[in-house]
């Protein structure tokens, strides 16, 4: 079964819904309901990783250089991560 559900947009991503949906050959529906679809499933792959696991996956180490990373991964990341939310 499937319900209907009303939404204001603005103009922009309407216009982003339609040119994609055209790209794709898809209805707007379509690619609405598969942007979401793949919006959760991102969001409970998140959910289920602790911060610092998140984190180490998105920073390559192999050949970063520092020849100390192996001992001490946990304080760059603690440094770089700190630092990172400072400067926003």
């Amino acid at each position: 079964m499937s319900n209907t559900i009303a939404i204001r947009l603005p103009n922009g991503l309407v216009k982003q819904i339609r040119q994609w949906a055209k790209i794709k050959k898809k209805n707007r529906s379509q690619v609405i309901r598969e942007a979401l679809h793949d919006y959760f499933e991102r969001e409970a792959l998140n959910a289920n990783q602790d911060p610092y696991s998140a984190l180490v996956s998105l920073m390559p180490f192999e050949g970063s250089g520092i020849p100390d990373l192996a001992s001490q991964s946990k304080t760059y990341l603690r440094h770089k991560f700190h630092a990172r939310s400072r400067s926003h």
